[in-house]
């Protein structure tokens, strides 16, 4: 029988469950490197073949993307139409494709990086209204924001470590009130800009953040290389933190029941947590009382 185990970010209770997926779902998996979630569906984005699946809730696969062929997909995000934004780091490329895998949209052609940016080991884009965002990368430490047409609108950062500045942009999240926020991965900070790249905040107390979520109520889930998660609120503050039962999670997403699933790139597997009901503040461990159980060996026959 499998040992069951739960973590907390705040009030909210989880069961940990890393065998969920359908016995075929988990031979086709490898090197999981990102999530997405779109109407009850979790997109799993792979490090090779299959580059993409897509799995209901339970586990079970309910479709493969055979015309999804990436190098080395790194960040995938679903759009509001139910597009998938696949950045491919290795191959200097962003892609787009519709809900049934057909390619629609490119940037980079060649695999090759382009000199001084834009698109050098890009590692997420997101498509906003007539914009696509893109996290960039590994090696130009900026945020790019392009049109449909490919061509680059604007852009901001460079490497370094002051305000404004990265050293692995990893990640980023467009929040429903319209700021983005980004996983500055090597400088252990988020740091959060209006679309147009002015800084509004920079939350500190990570350890190289690897990829953020965000929930209905609008708190932010940052995952870290510890391994550790997190919960933060819309102001910046820590709602709760929790440790992962892995190496470290690589990507991030959450479902409408507020479940939270881990891409677990080294085990190749999905962690899922399962939400559960809300610690009552009412209890004893709310008021610093923790429950002890003391156990006392059995005197030992003939002894003293």
């Amino acid at each position: 029988m499998r040992r069951r185990s739960y973590v907390s970010l705040g009030n909210q209770l989880f069961e940990v469950v890393d065998d969920w997926l359908d016995r075929g779902v988990d031979a086709l998996m490898g090197r999981v490197a990102g999530l997405a979630e779109r109407d009850g569906i979790i997109y799993v984005l792979q490090c090779g073949t299959p580059s993409l699946l897509a799995l209901h809730t339970d586990g079970t696969l309910a479709r493969c993307f055979p015309t999804v062929d990436v190098i080395d997909g790194h960040g995938i995000a679903i759009d509001d139409d139910g597009s998938i934004w696949i950045a491919d780091r290795d191959a200097h490329a962003v892609y787009g494709y519709t809900a049934e895998g057909e390619l629609f949209f490119q940037l980079g052609s060649s695999r090759t990086p382009y000199p001084h940016g834009p698109l050098s080991h890009p590692t997420l884009a997101v498509k906003v209204g007539s914009h696509v965002l893109v996290a960039d990368g590994y090696a130009e430490s900026r945020v790019s924001v392009f049109d449909l047409n490919g061509r680059l609108a604007h852009s901001w950062g460079e490497p370094g470590r002051g305000r404004g500045q990265f050293r692995t942009p990893h990640s980023l999240c467009v929040t429903h009130s319209g700021h983005v926020a980004v996983a500055d991965r090597d400088n252990d900070r988020v740091q959060v800009f209006t679309e147009t790249g002015t800084l509004l905040a920079v939350w500190d107390d990570f350890l190289r953040p690897m990829d953020l979520a965000e929930d209905a109520a609008g708190f932010l889930y940052v995952t870290e290389q510890v391994p550790r998660l997190s919960k933060w609120a819309p102001d910046g503050s820590l709602v709760g933190r929790c440790r992962i039962p892995s190496t470290s999670s690589h990507g991030l997403c959450l479902d409408g029941e507020g479940n939270i699933y881990l891409a677990e790139m080294l085990q190749s597997n999905v962690t899922r947590l399962v939400a559960l009901s809300d610690v009552d503040d009412s209890d004893a461990a709310a008021h610093g009382q923790v429950s002890v159980e003391v156990h006392r060996p059995s005197a030992p026959a003939g002894g003293a």
